[in-house]
């Protein structure tokens, strides 16, 4: 969170924390037990979860399940069900998007509002290693795997459009990435128009 509270299920977390015992579920680091040796975590919610994400302005939780995907309110704790269809869920730099792969073969890129839950969209027909949102909202990036060990980054816009290659500066690609925040403050514009690849990777040197 903006905080440096840290949320996390059993199965993406994998430093040395204290949990509760035979805890399975969504977990909380409050801050200020990050730099302890052994950080103390508590229980939110006795769920099997997988993958999670915390919303900008922390006021909500998403994770999946074999079921789909679910929003948690912070405070609360009220669960509800977003989507059957989906896993892996990553929330837009407004709070009012989520991007997911669906389970169903083959594995779509896609997004769905969480104001018109009926709006959904596939933007593309990938299986990808990793994904997020560029810091405007106006893409998707991510990388999918290529022969020889080596990954291939692309983006894809959010309003429709074939995917953009961008990092190719870097011999075997790139797996995981995250903005500076410089980047996420608006500092540097990202406008991907025929120099994507340029302007994306100048922005992630100068920082």
């Amino acid at each position: 969170s903006e905080k440096g509270d840290v949320v996390f299920t059993n199965r993406s977390f994998r430093i040395q924390v204290a949990v509760p015992r035979q805890a399975s579920g969504i977990h909380l680091i409050p801050n200020s037990e990050i730099r302890k040796p052994i950080p103390q975590a508590k229980l939110l919610k006795e769920v099997e979860a997988h993958y999670i994400d915390w919303a900008p302005n922390g006021k909500e939780i998403a994770f999946d399940t074999a079921d789909g995907i679910f929003l948690m309110d912070r405070l609360t704790l009220k669960i509800s069900h977003i989507i059957k269809d989906g896993y892996r869920p990553v929330f837009s730099p407004d709070g009012k998007k989520l991007a997911f792969l669906t389970r169903t073969k083959p594995t779509r890129l896609s997004i769905l509002s969480l104001t018109n839950p009926q709006n959904l969209k596939h933007i593309a027909d990938v299986s990808p290693l990793y994904f997020t949102w560029s810091p405007d909202g106006r893409y998707i990036v991510y990388t999918l795997a290529a022969p020889n060990l080596t990954r291939k980054n692309y983006a894809v816009p959010v309003a429709g459009g074939p995917p953009e290659r961008f990092l190719d500066m870097y011999d075997r690609g790139v797996r995981l990435f995250e903005w500076t925040h410089a980047a996420k403050s608006g500092a540097h514009a990202v406008e991907p128009t025929n120099k994507l690849t340029t302007l994306w990777g100048k922005l992630k040197r100068q920082n």
